[in-house]
């Protein structure tokens, strides 16, 4: 009779757990009220056994911790100028250390005052004693996109004042940092800007952006390990184009899975901007696409973006999304001269000077007006649940570069606002702490266990 009461208690202590931390359908935001001490569930349930009442378990906190910010040392300015910070540069890290290179800002003056922009190629490393210039890229450039590997950070495509780029070269440093080794790599099939990439297990993927000066839904694909053989079309992404996306890779080759959030697709003749708000995922085995979920929204419930933001793939099947622009300021901003267009058409002077108005005003609001994203959000590609993990002002960056090293997520320079650059570093550890509860029969917390019995139970979802 005790061991099945035991064993019936366990089977209920399962069920439950499953029932709070994990998901009933796929790619919802479940954020239920935590259970009180002293109840089953945040519904004060109550539960029976044999006709005797069960006493509930001991609930534990649920969540990621997070450490503070700690502020690192600014990127420095080059030619003896301040530090004024970039936006869109390659950013990565290598042997365990921080490398950024490449992007652009308006050094003489704001672009709201008519200043010109400027691309650059210096290339840093963050060490014990601060930022070191330890090269020059081929060509200055920024918009393109980075990632790190076990063999170095690629830098692949981007643009400058003059042209958008193809070329894609791999940075490596000596474990002492005291070398710097620029290889070449197999160039893209077009010339790229503005695009996302992902690498996983050897396998390097770039997506959206711009391919040879125009919006693309392009998938492309380079094996590392036999980069001899060149890059590899893969099927074009549904929906609209994306320029400004984030993109993840995760799990063994051959069946990996990317996950697409984020970007824009520009005015097309009389068709406004679009920003999807779904998040698309590919299988490399199936090379089929499809839409896991959309976005979670805003806090007064107005939809997300991603575009301009940040994706890291963080203990191999948690995605943190964080940065980028306001969907609605943006929107209102890259659709405005159709806006305008159609309103001068109908001879609607109000709403054109109106337009006119916001249009010469736009670059001159102070930071907090363009609502940059601050909330940090986690997706678990297991359990296809979403969770906030507050919201944070060094966050609210777009173009910034973003890595993951050492626990921390380091946040690299970006814009505080349309032409305005900040020179910070800054970054925040992560520690994980297990979605689970405790109870006086042990902790059920996402693999298998052995009861006191030797018998194999599974544990409630991570």
């Amino acid at each position: 009779m005790r061991m099945a009461l035991r064993r019936g208690y366990i089977l209920i202590c399962l069920f439950l757990c499953g029932w709070v931390c994990g998901a009933t359908s796929p790619c919802k935001t479940y954020l239920l009220p935590q259970p009180q001490q002293g109840e089953w569930d945040y519904k004060g349930s109550r539960v029976w056994v044999n006709d005797e009442r069960i006493a509930p378990p001991i609930w534990i906190a649920t969540h990621t911790e997070l450490s503070k910010w700690t502020k690192l040392a600014d990127l420095p300015g080059v030619d003896q100028r301040e530090a004024l910070g970039v936006s869109a540069p390659f950013a990565g890290a290598h042997n365990g250390s921080l490398i950024v290179s490449g992007g652009c800002n308006f050094p003489d003056k704001p672009v709201a005052e008519g200043g010109t922009k400027r691309y650059y190629d210096e290339i840093f490393q963050l060490g014990a004693e601060g930022w070191k210039m330890i090269g020059h890229l081929p060509t200055p450039v920024a918009y393109g996109a980075a990632v790190s590997t076990p063999e170095g950070v690629i830098c692949i495509g981007g643009n400058n004042a003059d042209r958008s780029m193809k070329e894609v070269i791999r940075l490596a440093v000596s474990t002492g940092g005291d070398a710097l080794v620029i290889d070449t790599l197999p160039a893209l099939p077009v010339t790229m800007d503005n695009m996302a990439a992902a690498y996983a297990d050897g396998q390097l993927y770039v997506a959206g952006g711009n391919a040879d000066g125009a919006p693309c839904r392009s998938l492309y694909h380079l094996d590392l390990t036999q980069d001899s053989l060149g890059w590899e079309a893969l099927p074009d992404f549904p929906g609209p184009c994306r320029v400004q996306p984030v993109l993840i890779a995760k799990g063994d080759r051959p069946a990996q899975q990317l996950y697409l959030a984020g970007g824009f697709q520009p005015i097309e003749g009389e068709q406004e901007a679009l920003l999807p708000t779904e998040l698309l995922t590919f299988d490399t085995a199936t090379r089929t696409w499809r839409t896991e979920c959309e976005l979670p929204p805003l806090a007064d419930g107005a939809p997300r973006t991603l575009t301009g933001g940040n994706a890291l793939l963080w203990n191999a099947h948690r995605i943190l999304y964080f940065g980028g622009v306001n969907y609605q300021k943006f929107a209102d901003a890259v659709n405005r001269p159709l806006r305008m267009k159609a309103a001068e058409a109908a001879a609607d002077t109000v709403t054109l000077d109106s337009l006119r108005a916001e249009a010469t005003q736009y670059l001159r609001h102070p930071v907090e007006w363009y609502r940059f994203n601050t909330d940090l959000l986690m997706y678990d590609t297991e359990t296809k649940r979403w969770e906030l993990l507050g919201s944070h002002e060094p966050l609210a960056r777009a173009g910034a570069g973003a890595v993951l090293l050492n626990q921390q997520i380091i946040v690299i320079c970006g814009e505080l606002k349309p032409g305005i650059r900040t020179p910070q570093v800054n970054q925040l550890g992560l520690q994980a702490i297990c979605h689970c509860n405790r109870c006086r029969y042990g902790s059920f917390c996402g693999k298998e266990r052995k009861d006191r019995n030797g018998s194999t139970t599974s544990r409630g979802s991570i």
